[in-house]
């Protein structure tokens, strides 16, 4: 990401570290392990959880973003913890970390109905120019 030429970006709403954004889920058949064919077994598959900390580190962010501007995943570190089965609620939370210029970087867990570790992580997030960006990729 280091290639991509970025115009200068102001920080909507002052955008810092330490903000924070959680979503909730059900866990559906479309999140199994089963169904990615990431395993066998009818609990929630690590591809899954993933996406639902991405989720949660756009929605946390989305407000701040300049227009004409998007962050682009560049990094994620998860450990995935505690199986899940079909209809358990989970919650993920996200906090935004640290900012370095254009990177952000935040820790994500999801945790059950009962408040158990799920998976936990850490993922980094890089701010570009959409149309910068676009006209760059091939």
């Amino acid at each position: 990401m280091e290639n991509i030429e970025i115009k200068t970006i102001t920080w909507q709403n002052s955008l810092r570290p330490n903000i924070q954004f959680s979503i909730e889920k059900i866990v559906e058949q479309k999140d199994l392990a089963s169904s990615y064919k990431t395993g066998e077994l009818d609990v929630l598959s690590t591809p899954a959880g993933i996406i639902i900390m991405e989720q949660a580190c756009i929605a946390l962010i989305k407000d701040y973003l300049p227009i004409g501007a998007e962050s682009v995943s560049v990094e994620i570190n998860v450990k995935h913890l505690r199986a899940v089965k079909p209809g358990t609620k989970i919650i993920c939370k996200a906090l935004l970390k640290f900012i370095d210029k254009y990177k952000l970087f935040f820790d994500v867990v999801i945790v059950d109905e009962n408040h158990r570790s799920v998976a936990i992580g850490a993922h980094e997030r890089y701010v570009v120019d959409i149309d910068t960006f676009l006209s760059q990729v091939k």
